[in-house]
């Protein structure tokens, strides 16, 4: 009996707790864009939990019809729903809005942003995801505050430059510091795949940066590439096709009547200026002269312009050359990924490849990519995980000459050759002149059909360079890393992180024996390479402990950098034929090889301290040493601190809770300091040479300077973080000061010495500036919401310390001038005072001074070389940013980002050369159709001078040239729709289908005609490509 009695308890009791038990399941997907969301799920108040799958589902059991489920997730809002007797409950979970990210990675590894001292910005993938950029280097413009990034030409693959806070040294590399999964990298940027990156990291205060020491004096870049997530692995393919055409049109020109018109009176004037000739005969002889000086005639009669300086009746124009379609193309643009990742709680991997084909706006140029990844961190058991990351690239890039003053740059070509020479060989009707296989012949203005040689680049056409000649480069990049974690106890842990990186390029330059640069050597072929390896390695031992409301994070590490370049070049002359191999060219001109290695190694430390979510501090000390500089002034000890309140979780703020949710007041001091300044600058140099007897040997070129060592930086750092309204309006105001000094410059020596200058820390500039984030959730509903994110900053560059010997110094490459109290890229110039009206000669100002030197007034002078240089504005932007916004309807999606400057002035000697074709070594030159404008007759107001024959400099540096760089660009607009809401789509097993076009640089408010506004930190044009307009179609899927 008592056995039955105890059976029915026990089959009573099972049933009475099944029935208490429930068992509930659902799917758990993101409101941003329907994707199966990775969270855990729990039953609030117990321990009972579990975690959503590949596919967003899950399953709990629930105590009893009351319990409550909590989701919360990385990057999501914490979500709570009741139970009330469901057994499924699907859930839409939100991203997290507060725009403090949960974490900041930081050197040597991540810190909670709520307690992060420093100053950052981070990128996510999704906002670069729609951009068509060929080197990630150009990613960041418009969406970092602080960061100037410069694209100097349109050529695909080529870097952008970038500057984080300014420019902080006269000599030394102002490059940024960059680091790829935790490891410094060294390799080009090109050779990463943008499809590959998670974020990007800007460290940009010394707090942050302290830890690098000597390479941190220019900012920190943090790069960070995908890995998979727990759950089902996700494959994930895109393709798209795109064509590029220039985002800003080039300069207008005049047309063929036009252009021979006005060559006509510059040489109608000249004679009858000349006093030797009537008014008739002057007349008579510019018309005979014209087509004998420039040698081609566009039109069906042998004078075309009469005596009346206008065409005459029954002229004919027979061709009218467009320079920019023979030399220029439109340009396509393919890229194909595909990428598989997931994982488990404790293992995740990812694997990548990915394809680039990329042309540019100049005929052969063109950027290939192929590029692979894997990555995969495994946890092995509950204290030991490991990790490897593994990347390679290979990629080719086929780099016509561009910028500078060679005739093979033909952007220049296009600027200097004037439209009534023909792109190919024609009769003097205007018919082509065909070659054997019924081919046009490109004009290399030197043949039979004229007499006389072009007057302008004979000798040359780019048509036919791109066919002989060969400029390229092959880059292979092997980037690899591997780590070791080690929980040795419960708060502290060990990890040791190698990299090794090999990178090998590989240029040849070609120029042929029959047209263009190589005609004058027989042909010259150059080949050189380049193999640059580093090995890294670094030991942290990190403390990591909460006891109450106190929370300490401690770190202490080394680290060794080894680096080393190996250079072997060649070059031949002679070539008998058309061989690009060095075997075939009869004379050697140069073969050189050198190797350079250095070495670093540092000690580091940094403690972080938080009480009660309240107040936070951290420190951070770095000793480090580098062979690039004696052995006397080889270490140095950079250091740091930083404190930061948060406000808002004070308990008198708690009645403002509802409105201010964030409000954190931030301080950091530091110091840091930059090592680019070349290798071993501290040596003296020799070369070689004859002395007057004619004696080869060597004598000292450059003195060594033992106590030479890094410049140093000291920064300041005040801001403000703040979220608003639920945290759908956070943002940050930073105001920072950094002070460079000790910069490298070469301090002059007596001419007694027998050497110029040798090189000293003597320099000292100040950058300061106010930074400005934001960004705000505009509407957020079931079927539509609306972001808009802005960044503003206010820059100023002041050099604050030179030697009496280097005050004043003017740079006349550059018409810079280095002064105390202004900008390192103050532009020094004459300031243009327009055309007299009397006589249509153009002015410049000049001082006039008293007996004692001082200026009393200004007069205007009609000499260029009298007129007086001021300083007259900087190259450099006062404020730059950009705005961004999203919009998403159902699954219809609109993306824009744009990128904004204003302040910086650009030097267009582009248009200037343009402008001096009337000058008589100038004749046939291409000329822009401001010659219109030119003075005529007395009265006349106008900045355009006369024409004339002989030079009046109005072509050369003035203020006149000095345009405003302030612009707008929309740097891309990408309208898509998701296909997975179709029926069909989800039948074939896809999560996502998204369908899309875009266009990059599609809009430029600019207020200068034919100019780019990006133009380089110089702010000089250079005959470079412009940026490209994109318009691209593609289709990403996810699995």
């Amino acid at each position: 009996m008592k056995k039955i009695f105890f059976l029915l308890f026990t089959f009573l009791l099972t049933v009475g707790v099944s029935y208490a038990q429930t068992k509930v399941t659902g799917k758990v997907i993101s409101s941003e864009d329907g994707l199966p969301a990775i969270v855990t799920v729990s039953v609030k108040g117990t321990t009972a939990g579990a975690y959503t799958d590949g596919e967003g589902k899950y399953s709990i059991t629930v105590p009893n019809n009351q319990a409550v489920l909590v989701f919360a997730g990385i990057g999501y809002t914490t979500v709570e729903v009741p139970v009330n007797g469901r057994a499924v409950i699907d859930v839409t979970i939100k991203p997290d809005a507060v725009s403090l990210e949960e974490v900041v990675l930081t050197a040597y590894g991540p810190q909670s942003k709520k307690a992060f001292t420093g100053t950052a910005s981070i990128v996510k993938s999704d906002e670069i995801a729609n951009l068509k950029v060929s080197s990630v280097s150009k990613a960041l413009q418009g969406l970092a505050s602080g960061v100037l990034v410069v694209n100097t030409n349109g050529q695909p693959g080529e870097n952008a430059t970038i500057r984080v806070r300014g420019v902080g040294s006269f000599s030394g590399s102002s490059e940024p510091l960059i680091v790829l999964d935790g490891v410094i990298y060294n390799g080009n940027l090109n050779t990463i795949n943008p499809s590959d990156i998670e974020s990007f990291t800007v460290l940009k205060d010394a707090n942050s940066t302290a830890l690098y020491g000597s390479r941190a004096a220019n900012g920190v870049i943090m790069i960070t590439t995908k890995i998979g997530r727990p759950g089902k692995t996700k494959i994930s393919a895109s393709a798209s096709y795109g064509v590029s055409t220039r985002a800003v049109k080039d300069y207008a020109y005049l047309n063929n009547q036009q252009y021979m018109e006005l060559m006509w009176e510059r040489m109608y004037g000249d004679n009858l200026r000349s006093g030797q000739v009537t008014d008739e005969a002057a007349r008579l002889l510019a018309t005979n002269q014209l087509t004998a000086t420039t040698v081609y005639n566009p039109y069906n009669v042998a004078n075309p312009i009469g005596t009346d300086g206008k065409l005459v009746a029954g002229a004919t124009l027979l061709y009218q050359e467009n320079w920019e379609d023979a030399l220029f193309q439109t340009g396509q643009r393919q890229e194909y990924n595909i990428q598989a990742s997931g994982g488990s709680e404790k293992n995740r991997f990812m694997i990548s490849g990915g394809y680039l084909d990329d042309e540019g706006l100049v005929k052969m140029s063109r950027f290939n990519r192929y590029s692979i990844r894997g990555k995969i961190d495994a946890g092995l058991g509950d204290w030991l995980k490991v990790g490897l990351n593994m990347g390679l690239s290979y990629s080719k890039q086929n780099y016509p000459t561009q910028g500078g003053s060679s005739i093979r740059n033909s952007v220049l070509f296009v600027r200097s050759v004037a439209s009534i020479y023909p792109a190919y060989v024609r009769n003097r009707d205007g018919s082509f002149i065909l070659d054997e296989k019924g081919q046009k012949i490109p004009d290399y203005g030197r043949n039979t059909v004229w007499g006389t040689d072009r007057p302008v680049f004979a000798g040359s056409n780019p048509l036919g360079t791109f066919t002989y000649d060969d400029i390229s480069s092959n880059r292979l990049m092997s980037n690899n890393s591997a780590f070791i974690e080690a929980k040795l106890l419960k708060d502290l842990t060990f990890k040791s992180t190698i990299g090794v990186d090999y990178y090998l390029l590989s240029g040849k330059q070609y120029y042929n024996n029959i047209i263009g640069d190589g005609t004058a050597y027989g042909g010259r072929s150059q080949r050189d390479r380049t193999t640059t390896s580093t090995i890294i390695w670094t030991n942290i031992l990190t403390y990591d402990k909460t006891f109450g409301d106190h929370h300490v994070n401690a770190l202490a590490g080394t680290e060794s950098y080894d680096f080393q370049t190996d250079y072997l070049a060649a070059e031949k002359r002679g070539f008998d034929f058309a061989d690009q191999e060095l075997d075939y060219g009869a004379n050697l001109i140069t073969a050189s090889s050198n190797r350079t290695a250095s070495r670093n190694f540092r000690y580091l430390a940094r403690a972080n301290y938080d009480y009660s979510n309240r107040y936070h501090i951290s420190a951070s000390l770095t000793y480090d040493g580098t062979s690039r500089f004696h052995s006397s002034s080889r270490w140095g000890t950079f250091w740091s601190v930083g404190g930061g309140w948060n406000i808002a979780n004070e308990e008198f703020m708690q009645v403002t809770s509802s409105v201010i949710n964030t409000l954190k007041l931030r301080a950091s001091y530091g110091t840091s300091g930059n090592q680019n300044l070349g290798y071993f600058p501290y040596l003296a140099t020799y070369a070689s040479g004859w002395n007057i007897l004619g004696s080869l040997g060597s004598a000292v070129s450059t003195l060594g300077n033992n106590n030479l060592t890094w410049e140093k930086q000291e920064q300041i750092d005040l801001g403000i973080d703040f979220g608003l309204f639920s945290n759908k309006l956070t943002g940050s105001v930073t105001y920072y000061n950094r002070k460079s000094k000790d910069l490298l410059m070469a301090r002059p020596l007596p001419i007694s010495a027998g050497i110029t200058s040798f090189n000293d820390n003597i320099g000292q500039v100040k950058n300061t500036g106010v930074e400005i984030d934001m960004k705000g959730i505009i509407l957020d509903s079931k079927d539509f919401s609306w972001d808009l994110g802005f960044n503003l900053t206010f820059q100023k560059n002041r050099v604050t310390d030179l030697p009496v010997e280097q005050i004043k110094g003017f740079n006349a490459a550059n018409n810079k001038r280095i002064e105390i109290g202004h900008s390192m890229y103050s532009w020094y110039l004459q300031e243009y005072a327009g055309v007299d009206p009397q006589d249509g000669k153009p002015t410049w100002y000049k001082d006039v001074l008293d007996a004692e030197g001082n200026v009393t007034g200004r007069e205007t002078v009609k000499t260029y070389s009298s007129a007086t240089r001021y300083m007259v504005g900087d190259a450099l932007p006062y404020a730059m940013g950009g705005i961004n916004t999203n919009f998403n309807w159902k699954g219809l999606s609109l993306n824009v980002i744009t990128s904004f400057a204003l302040g910086g002035k650009i030097l267009d000697t582009d248009k200037a050369g343009l402008m001096s074709l009337f000058s008589n070594d100038r004749t046939g030159y291409q000329a822009s159709a401001d010659a219109t404008k030119r003075w005529q007759k007395p009265g006349d107001i106008t900045d355009v001078p006369y024409l004339s024959g002989s030079s009046m400099s109005f072509n050369s540096a003035s203020t006149f040239w000095l345009k405003k760089g302030d612009y707008l660009r929309v740097r891309s607009i990408t309208l898509s729709y998701d296909l997975a809401n179709f029926n069909a789509i989800k039948k074939l097993g896809l999560g996502s289908a998204k369908l899309y076009v875009s266009a990059d640089n599609p809009i430029t408010l600019f207020g200068e005609e034919g100019l780019d506004p990006e133009q380089g930190l110089n702010g000089v044009t250079t005959n470079t490509s412009s940026s490209m307009k994109v318009l691209s179609f593609g289709l990403n899927l996810e699995f």
